[in-house]
């Protein structure tokens, strides 16, 4: 008598179970992330647009090792990357205080910042140094650059940049910024 059972959307079998008992203690080698890759790749597990499922196919990994039916191997922590070092921009010295009205500032300009670009460096450094929770970029975002050119002359500022993760972070921009 087979027994099955609905896990992470699909049903599986104690025919299903005893094959990927076996697969895994195959390939004990192997990272848990290969593993669902490979999963994937046998089973013909992909999205509307073709890419493997190896989010949800290591979820159901995990689901059967919680449930014990299973043993995956155990963590490869030396292959993680490490996390970034703060960015740096040589030569960068803290700017004087100064305040303005927006009309001083004209023309205003608004760009994209592109990734891998001197920009992308420069916004990067500023919003690790100056924003209150660094410079943390988790998942999609638009990055943008303020610009302005001061004519001020009595203090004597050429172009002073401003730099924002969204337009809506600019009304907030106060002297302190």
């Amino acid at each position: 008598m087979q027994r099955e059972s609905l896990v992470q959307g699909r049903i599986v079998g104690s025919e299903d179970l005893r094959w990927l008992r076996e697969w895994v203690d195959t390939h004990a080698d192997w990272s848990r992330k290969r593993l669902a890759r490979e999963l994937c790749a046998a089973w013909q597990w992909r999205d509307g647009r073709g890419r493997l499922k190896d989010f949800a196919a290591r979820a159901f990994l995990l689901k059967l090792e919680a449930r014990g039916h299973l043993q995956l191997p155990s963590l490869q922590e030396h292959q993680r990357r490490r996390p970034r070092g703060a960015p740096e921009w040589a030569g960068w010295q803290e700017p004087a205080a100064w305040s303005g009205l927006l009309r001083e500032l004209s023309p205003v300009r608004v760009e994209p910042v592109i990734p891998g670009t001197d920009l992308a460096r420069r916004w990067a450094f500023y919003l690790h140094r100056c924003h209150y929770l660094g410079l943390r970029v988790v998942g999609a975002n638009l990055a943008m650059a303020t610009k302005v050119s001061c004519r001020l002359s009595r203090n004597g500022l050429g172009r002073l940049p401003f730099y924002t993760q969204s337009l809506s972070a600019r009304r907030r921009v106060k002297a302190r910024d």
